[in-house]
């Protein structure tokens, strides 16, 4: 891997083992430039050229805990655990990217990690078709998003920050769902798994087909 504002791989390494995983609360920090830059200030020019992102899968946080786990189907909190641990996710994102120490790798032209909310498309036909898109909009936020809620939100989704528009409620959420017995460390956990589970069967089927392409194209 070269720090020169591009990243060189050798070998077939599989991206399950090179991904960081960023779900429930906790996102990532922007450790290579903030590290780099702290500890070689001259270095900041370099790592400013390096965008980097912290993934966290929202809508299947949401889907396993508080829809398979809840027994109540009229509680408050189905569909809510994705949306607020997001929330969550970026109020630390907010603070480690303010402050003194940051504005001066700012200065020198660090970037900031960006968070990105993937797999928002809305898979419980008893939500909203764009809700894991239009609950969370905010400043410096990713978001990828199957073609068909991307047109949806253009149909019918409203541009506004809700990310943000309350903190508090967002922990409070979280707080209820730990009393009535849902163990987010868990659930991440589980989540983790299975999504490094599902990369690298994707990564291994993507190598099996090119490796076909390649024998058949040899063998003519």
């Amino acid at each position: 891997m070269a720090v020169d504002g591009r990243v060189r791989l050798a070998g077939r390494v599989p991206p399950c083992q090179l991904r960081m995983i960023a779900l429930g609360c906790s996102l990532v920090a922007a450790a290579l430039p903030a590290g780099a830059a702290s500890q070689r200030p001259d270095l900041a020019v370099t790592a400013g050229r390096i965008t980097t992102i912290a993934s966290g899968v929202r809508q299947r946080n949401s889907y396993l805990s508080a829809d398979c786990w809840l027994l109540d189907e009229d509680s408050p909190l189905r569909g809510q655990l994705a949306i607020a641990s997001a929330r969550v996710a970026y109020q630390r994102y907010q603070a480690k990217f303010t402050g003194p120490a940051w504005d001066r790798l700012r200065e020198l032209g660090a970037r900031p990690q960006r968070p990105l909310w993937a797999s928002t498309g809305t898979k419980n036909p008893g939500y909203s078709d764009i809700r894991y898109v239009s609950e969370l909009i905010g400043p410096g936020v990713i978001n990828t998003m199957p073609e068909q809620t991307l047109r949806a939100f253009g149909d019918h989704g409203t541009v506004a920050r809700t990310l943000d528009a309350d903190p508090d409620e967002a922990e409070r959420t979280l707080a209820d769902a730990a009393a009535v017995g849902i163990d987010l460390t868990t659930v991440t956990a589980q989540l983790e798994r299975e999504g490094v589970r599902s990369f690298c069967d994707s990564y291994h089927q993507l190598l099996d087909c090119i490796e076909r392409k390649l024998a058949t194209g040899a063998a003519r």
